[in-house]
């Protein structure tokens, strides 16, 4: 599940909260390691561990998820870089809300371009 939110005011406020994405966990997670194994085009090793023994209701120290075996740099578990077309088409969906009055892509578009600017020197 992916809830889209927004603070109010756009930089700061109460959340509006936007009609969620729901996907079944089990499709999510043959998605991603179908594009860890066979779609990112990796030199390296492409395995994936799964844990032994998971079932249902785990205590909180059991190992739940699947693992690669290497590139553990915390890009394995990004659903958004799997291409689950349902998920793009939300994603498109909201990008077309307007928060005060601008698009959210024009407003993302202005914060990419502005989160790595200097401010004015003030001699």
């Amino acid at each position: 599940m992916v809830v889209p939110r927004v603070p109010s005011n756009v930089l700061a406020g109460s959340p509006v909260v936007y009609p969620a994405f729901i996907e079944l966990a089990r499709y999510g997670a043959e998605q991603r390691n179908f594009y860890w194994q066979h779609e990112r085009r990796a030199k390296g090793d492409t395995e994936i561990v799964s844990p032994r023994g998971a079932q249902p209701y785990p205590l909180r120290r059991d190992q739940t998820s699947d693992q690669p075996r290497s590139g553990r740099g915390g890009k394995f578990g990004r659903l958004a870089r799997c291409g689950i077309h349902t998920m793009d088409d939300c994603v498109r969906e909201m990008m077309s809300v307007t928060v005060c009055g601008i698009s959210a892509r024009e407003g993302l578009g202005f914060l990419r371009r502005y989160a790595g600017a200097q401010p004015a020197r003030q001699d």
